[in-house]
């Protein structure tokens, strides 16, 4: 008869972050996953027509990265995730306003409108701070990865 070895602080240490990570990804996203696919909210997105075919799968995956993000804290991933998370937004907006240009057809009263919003100006300021967060995070990982490098040194 064999009995195996396991470790009861680290698997409560592990279901601690899988909960921790999974009500950090339901607050940063979740909630409107859950909307999205109630009938009376999803409604309202189908008007849109950039974002109607994308939107779900779109925010199924910043629900995933969130996830992950909250799953590997303590490491150089979030870090890398974050990044990439920043980057996927900038280009999803870019694409999706159509470079700051955002054209609309809609019904108002069975009339046909078409509705043109020219936002280049915000688009830009919010890509320089998306920007900035971009370096925010590659100057985080940097610091993470001296702050564990001095701790190896000094361990040794």
């Amino acid at each position: 008869m064999t009995e195996e070895y396991v470790d009861k602080g680290r698997i409560k240490a592990l279901i601690s972050r899988v909960v921790k990570a999974l009500l950090w990804s339901l607050l940063m996203g979740g909630e409107v996953l859950i909307l999205y696919l109630s009938p009376y909210f999803g409604r309202y997105f189908a008007f849109i027509e950039p974002v109607e075919g994308s939107f779900f799968i779109v925010l199924l995956i910043f629900v995933a990265i969130e996830f992950l993000i909250q799953l590997t804290s303590g490491t150089i991933l979030p870090y890398a995730l974050s990044t990439a998370r920043v980057l996927a937004t900038i280009y999803l907006i870019y694409q999706w306003t159509n470079g700051g240009v955002y054209i609309s057809n809609m019904l108002v009263q069975d009339i046909p409108v078409k509705v043109t919003v020219d936002f280049t100006v915000i688009l830009n300021a919010f890509i320089l701070l998306s920007l900035l967060t971009v370096l925010k995070n590659v100057l985080g990982g940097i610091g993470f990865l001296h702050q564990k490098g001095e701790e190896s040194y000094k361990s040794m």
